[in-house]
């Protein structure tokens, strides 16, 4: 649920990294988990059913964050509303040329059918600049909320909310 993820686990240097470790192991007494930043496009893909169907895609629009600042979802975009990065990462419509789509959904299967996911699962992907996607997260137990993610690719899909649930229960 990104709880510890803010804009200052986004390091540059290794002392920066150093402090954010740190961070992590005293207010969350757990281990830290370091990965590469990957700038670029923040892309959800919701999965129902079984075999699998790729709902449509949505995007984090990172647009109205401020310069400077990171491009992540933060502890805060999720679950604080009355916060500045939960005002500046709306989810939105993902829109891709046939390319880049097609490319997506590949990845987005490979990892479903790796995963043995099924069901409901979202997975989030970075669309780099150089348009190379990459996993980044995999929910199996997705937020199923009418006001979640997994809800608004549903509705793009003309699914509605208490028909979506039917179809889960149906499962």
């Amino acid at each position: 649920a990104s709880e510890g993820i803010d804009a200052r686990q986004v390091v540059t240097s290794l002392r920066d990294l150093q402090r954010a470790v740190t961070r992590v192991l005293n207010e969350h007494a757990q281990g830290a988990l370091c990965e590469s930043y990957i700038d670029g496009r923040e892309i959800t893909a919701s999965l129902l059913g079984w075999p699998v169907l790729l709902l449509p895609l949505g995007e984090i629009d990172f647009s109205r964050m401020p310069p400077g600042h990171a491009r992540i979802i933060s502890y805060d975009a999720k679950w604080t509303p009355a916060s500045a990065d939960y005002a500046h990462t709306p989810s939105v419509a993902c829109v891709l040329d046939a390319q880049s789509h097609e490319r997506i959904a590949r990845w987005v299967l490979r990892a479903a059918r790796a995963l043995a996911l099924r069901d409901v699962a979202r997975i989030d992907l970075r669309l780099a600049t150089d348009g190379t996607p990459y996993v980044i997260d995999v929910n199996p137990n997705c937020d199923l909320g009418d006001d979640a993610g997994f809800a608004r690719a549903a509705a793009r899909a003309r699914i509605g909310y208490d028909e979506l649930i039917a179809l889960v229960m149906a499962r």
